[in-house]
C-alpha cells in the first residue's frame, strides 16, 4: 500500500487488522548448550537462569522503548524456529496494537 508520495505506508489498516512494518527492537536469548535441551526438562538452575535472562533483557529493552515487551519460545521445526540451537526471543515492537472498544 502506498501513502501520499507514492512511498510505501507505515501502516494501514483492512477491516479489523492494522499492518504495520517490522520495527522496534528483537533478541535472541540462548539457552544451555545442549541441542536436545528443552526448558521442561531443565534443573531449576537452569530455568532460573533463563527465566532471570528474560527479565533483565526485558527490564533493559523497556528502558529503550517502553510498552510491550514479549519474551516467547518457540522450539523446534514444527513450532517455525529458524535455529536449531534451544532459544527463546524477546520481542518489543514499535508500537502495540491499540486497545479493544468496550463491549456494548
Amino acid at each position: 500500500m502506498l501513502s501520499a508520495g507514492n512511498r510505501p505506508a507505515r501502516h494501514h489498516t483492512t477491516g479489523l487488522l492494522t499492518h504495520a512494518e517490522g520495527t522496534g527492537s528483537h533478541e535472541v536469548v540462548i539457552e544451555p548448550p545442549a541441542h536436545d535441551w528443552d526448558l521442561a526438562d531443565g534443573d531449576d538452575t537452569a530455568v532460573q537462569a533463563v527465566l532471570r535472562a528474560y527479565r533483565a533483557r526485558s527490564l533493559a529493552l523497556r528502558t529503550r522503548r517502553p510498552g510491550l515487551v514479549l519474551p516467547f519460545r518457540n522450539h523446534g521445526a514444527a513450532a517455525g524456529t529458524s535455529l536449531p540451537h534451544p532459544h527463546s526471543q524477546i520481542a518489543v515492537p514499535h508500537r502495540a496494537a491499540p486497545p479493544a472498544p468496550a463491549a456494548r
